[in-house]
Parts: C-alpha cells; sequence; structure tokens
C-alpha cells in the first residue's frame, strides 16, 4: 500500500500535464505505450522535507525525467524501453514493452495503477475489468486507449473511434473507474469480410430476381399482344 500511496504523490506533482496509457492487443501480444508530456514549469524546485525517521524529497518529477525506470521499476525481467525527448519548453516521456498475454499481469502499470483489475481468458476470447480507485492519474486527466483488430464483444468505452476504444480518467471519476471489454479470438475482419460476403451475395440474389421479373414482365407483354 505504501508504493501505492508514493506513486499516486508522485503524480499529482503532474497535474497540468497530458498523459495517455495506451495499450494494443495484437494475435497473442499486447503492447503497453505510456506517454507523458511535463512542461517546464510543473518540474518544482527540489527541496528536502525532514520527517520522524527520514527525508523526502518533493520534487520527484525530475528523477521520472532522469531515472531509468523511476517509478515503474519492476522487481523481475521487465524493462520498459524509456525514451525521454525535449521539445520546446516540453519534455516528453514515453514506456514501452511488450508482453505476452499471459505475462501482461506483469506489468507495473497494471499492477499498481489500478485498485481492482483482471484479465482473464475466456472460451470466447479475453475479458478485462479495471474497477475501483486510479492510483496514477497524470496530470489533469489520462486517457487510456485500448486497440485491438480482435472483434470487440462488448465494451463500454467513453468514445469509440475505429478500433480504439478510449476512455477518461480525471479528478471526478478516479475513485470511481469503470472499465470493461470483452474480445473475441478471432480478429474483427473475419466479421467484416462474412458482411461484405452476404452483402454481395444479397445484391447478387437481388439482381437475379429484377431479371426474372423483367422476364415475366415482357413475356407478359407479349401475350398482351
Amino acid at each position: 500500500m505504501k508504493r501505492k500511496i508514493v506513486l499516486f504523490t508522485f503524480l499529482l506533482l503532474l497535474t497540468g500535464c497530458t498523459s495517455e496509457y495506451n495499450i494494443t492487443i495484437s494475435n497473442d501480444k499486447i503492447k503497453e505505450n505510456i506517454v507523458v508530456n511535463i512542461p517546464d514549469n510543473y518540474i518544482p524546485v527540489q527541496t528536502d522535507i525532514e520527517n520522524n525517521d527520514h527525508i523526502e524529497i518533493d520534487d520527484q518529477v525530475t528523477p521520472f525525467i532522469e531515472e531509468d525506470q523511476y517509478p515503474f521499476l519492476n522487481n523481475n525481467d521487465i524493462k520498459y524501453d524509456k525514451k525521454v525527448v525535449k521539445n520546446g519548453n516540453i519534455t516528453n516521456v514515453t514506456l514501452d514493452y511488450t508482453y505476452t498475454l499471459d505475462d501482461y499481469k506483469k506489468s507495473k502499470a497494471f499492477t499498481t495503477c489500478f485498485d481492482k483489475k483482471s484479465f482473464t481468458k475466456t472460451n470466447k476470447g479475453y475479458q478485462i475489468n479495471l474497477t475501483g480507485s486510479f492510483y496514477c492519474l497524470y496530470g489533469d486527466e489520462v486517457k487510456i486507449n485500448i486497440k485491438t483488430n480482435n472483434e470487440v464483444l462488448k465494451n463500454n468505452a467513453d468514445k469509440v473511434k475505429g478500433n480504439v476504444y478510449t476512455w477518461i480518467i480525471n479528478k471526478d471519476n478516479s475513485q470511481k473507474v469503470d472499465i470493461a471489454m470483452e474480445l473475441s479470438k478471432k480478429p474483427a475482419i473475419i466479421k467484416k469480410v462474412i458482411i461484405g460476403v452476404l452483402i454481395i451475395i444479397f445484391v447478387i440474389a437481388l439482381g437475379f430476381g429484377y431479371n426474372a421479373y423483367q422476364k415475366i414482365k415482357n413475356r407478359e407483354s407479349i401475350n398482351d399482344i
């Protein structure tokens, strides 16, 4: 619990920044991408604060930018590909890692940021459920984007654009997060192909029907003569 409090305290210092948590689900892989954009004026001046038994540093933004994995250091073999790019008065920090479906539960973001979480296999495919408190409010809001080519059976996304499903977390709903998604093992393209084939068959059948109707109509016209 202490780790969550420390991480949450750090993230509160990033108020004013923008951030996104992106995961891409493809075949048997999940690509995780964390993006944080930090303006220079949101990096506090470092000072030491003395407590009863230890000293705390109120600037935890600078370590996030400068140190290799902070605050996402795992006690396992997972090591993010971290990139820091200065763009004018904005520092862009990105963290990337690609998991197998089974290993995604080891993600520090998955295990630390969400209060109640599950990523489970079903007979049909996969279920994602993230509920309760959210401990990683990077800035004023966080966009959580899930991109997938799999057929989406159910979702409660705030916004859907193409195959990207987006949830927005801010201070108003960070204590009552509700993210739910159910995916099929089959890619969505199969469903689209089936629908396309059915449409083509329908159009062809309609064409044959129209031609048959015209022939009957022509025969009736000849008989009338």
